[in-house]
């Protein structure tokens, strides 16, 4: 799991939640909601790298 795309796709996640401006400005000051948003992002990268039985 490359720490760079868990990174990439916590800072779009954010983004799209309205966290973080697409210019890196975070518009909240809640660690618990990080910790949600990284934990998702992790979430994501794992299903994208685990193959899929058909």
């Amino acid at each position: 799991m490359s720490d760079d795309l868990v990174y990439a796709i916590f800072k779009e996640i954010a983004v799209l939640e309205g966290k973080r401006t697409p210019d890196g400005e975070w518009t909240i000051d809640d660690a618990n909601e990080v910790t949600r948003i990284l934990t998702r992002a992790f979430a994501v990268v794992r299903r994208a790298s685990t193959p899929r039985e058909e």
